[in-house]
């Protein structure tokens, strides 16, 4: 088992084994590894003990699937869950279960606003000429802040005014906070994610309800 620096230019082209198979240690992140087999294929793992101090080995990818970077980055996250006494394979399971963005927003979402908001039509609009083209095939769990902040990058870069924008980032936030309403995730991706200046917004007063200003006005207080 030697133990090694990983480099780029190590994963892609290793020396191959005498044996059925070779692991390389990295040295940078303990318990990280790559597998290289006689026959050529060469995979990222993690191994590690759990509480009962077995043994575990997490498969991380093959490396034409993801760079040394990420797998290093996987490896450290399994490590500190595993310190914390998180099994990295409940984190599996997890992502497993957790819904692709377009089936939620099918099933869930659509359903959903359709009892109780009479502006549903152009919610189902918004969310198809933007967020399910971008995202539909992501699962909610992989969702992070960035993924917002780069729909705003888009839409200004094609023309949108802030105003457009806003309203998509409002739909997105109301439809993340429904999702942990729901315990599909225990915190929205998308809070913390500051809305863009409008120098045409036309001055908006909150509801006597606490409705959104000029969003989701018909949907009752506690809905949201």
């Amino acid at each position: 088992m030697p133990k090694i620096t990983l480099t780029a230019s190590f994963v892609q082209s290793p020396p191959v084994p005498t044996t059925a198979k070779v692991d390389y240690f990295d040295t940078q992140v303990p318990g990280f590894m790559l597998e290289v087999r006689k026959t050529g294929n060469c995979t990222y793992y993690h191994r590690y003990r759990d509480k009962g101090g077995r043994l575990k080995q997490y498969r991380i990818g093959p490396v034409d699937s993801i760079s040394l970077d990420d797998a290093r980055q996987r490896a450290r996250l399994v490590r500190s869950q595993n310190i914390l006494g998180v099994s990295p394979n409940m984190e599996i399971e997890k992502y497993k279960n957790s819904p692709l963005f377009k089936d939620f927003v099918k099933t869930k979402y659509l359903p959903f606003i359709q009892l109780h908001k009479r502006s549903w039509e152009q919610d189902k609009r918004s969310l198809e000429r933007r967020m399910l083209p971008l995202y539909g095939h992501k699962r909610l769990i992989e969702f992070t802040r960035d993924d917002f902040i780069e729909l705003q990058l888009i839409m200004r870069a094609g023309g949108s005014q802030p105003g457009t924008i806003n309203r998509n980032i409002a739909l997105a936030k109301y439809i993340f906070n429904l999702a942990v309403r729901w315990d599909y995730l225990t915190v929205s991706p998308a809070m913390g994610v500051k809305m863009l200046e409008d120098n045409e917004l036309i001055e908006r007063f909150l509801t006597d309800d606490g409705a959104v200003p000029g969003l989701f006005l018909d949907i009752p207080r506690h809905f949201l």
